[in-house]
């Protein structure tokens, strides 16, 4: 036996811990467990890939033939758009900034001071609103970031409120601080 240990011990030290088997059936059963765990990971990949296939939904089909398909709709723009932004709230307030900014820009900027107060009270009435969440106070802080001057129609006041309720609390302080520096002599 080893030095300072009994049979016993050194029977289990010269096995490594493995009762009653012969030296080639250990490595055997590892592979074949490794083997196992593979097939089950490609069988859950597949499964998943084809459950995810499942809940893709086209937005356009193709002509068949040689001449390919390029008459292109507002729809089949919109339509992508719009899946994206039901399922992911920052390309959702991405989209809904670019848009705020271009309509308006083409369509305000030679419209009457009214439709421009109407458009700012529209997002002050939503920001006060309890129905919005994170994603949706976040896009109308940046929508009203988007404006040169906040100080006439919307209330700081609004804008913590909203901060703390939602935990949107940077966006907030950069509106808040734009309030500061438009009341600044």
């Amino acid at each position: 036996p080893a030095f300072g240990m009994g049979s016993s011990q050194a029977a289990m030290s010269a096995g490594a811990g493995s009762s009653q088997e012969p030296d080639g059936e250990r490595p055997v059963r590892d592979r074949r467990r490794r083997n196992l765990v593979a097939a089950n990971a490609r069988r859950s990949n597949a499964q998943s890939g084809a459950a995810r296939q499942r809940k893709v939904q086209l937005m356009r089909t193709y002509r068949a033939g040689e001449v390919p398909d390029i008459a292109l709709c507002a729809l089949d723009f919109v339509a992508p758009l719009q899946s994206l932004a039901r399922h992911d709230p920052v390309v959702a307030k991405n989209a809904l900034v670019h848009l705020y900014r271009a309509v308006r820009q083409q369509r305000l900027e030679g419209a009457g001071a009214d439709q421009l107060a109407r458009l700012h009270a529209g997002v002050a009435a939503l920001l006060t609103s309890r129905a919005g969440g994170t994603a949706f106070v976040g896009c109308l802080h940046e929508l009203a970031l988007t404006e040169d001057d906040t100080s006439g129609w919307l209330r700081p006041e609004d804008v913590s409120e909203s901060a703390e309720r939602t935990g949107t609390l940077h966006s907030a302080a950069r509106l808040i601080e734009r309030h500061i520096v438009a009341a600044a002599p």
